[in-house]
């Protein structure tokens, strides 16, 4: 139920999407999050390598465990002077 795209930080993928009622909706993943490890192995790549990590996790286990970073709030991407 996810929808991802390269993260513009360089690592790791970009929620771009999730599919309401799916596992990842359930499981509290949203848009704009940055998935960052799948089961324990950092994400360098983007989008494409991700898939596949998360796909593979699956296919073992039926789940995949991912790391996101938490979106910035407002405040923090405002310049502090």
């Amino acid at each position: 139920g996810l929808t991802l795209e390269d993260s513009p930080a360089g690592y790791g993928a970009l929620i771009a999407a999730v599919t309401p009622d799916s596992l990842a909706h359930v499981a509290g993943l949203e848009p704009g999050l940055t998935i960052i490890s799948v089961d324990g192995a950092l994400c360098e790549g983007g989008a494409k390598p991700v898939a596949k990590l998360i796909d593979a996790a699956r296919s073992k286990r039926g789940a995949a465990s991912v790391v996101c970073h938490l979106k910035k709030s407002k405040e923090d991407e405002q310049d502090h002077v």
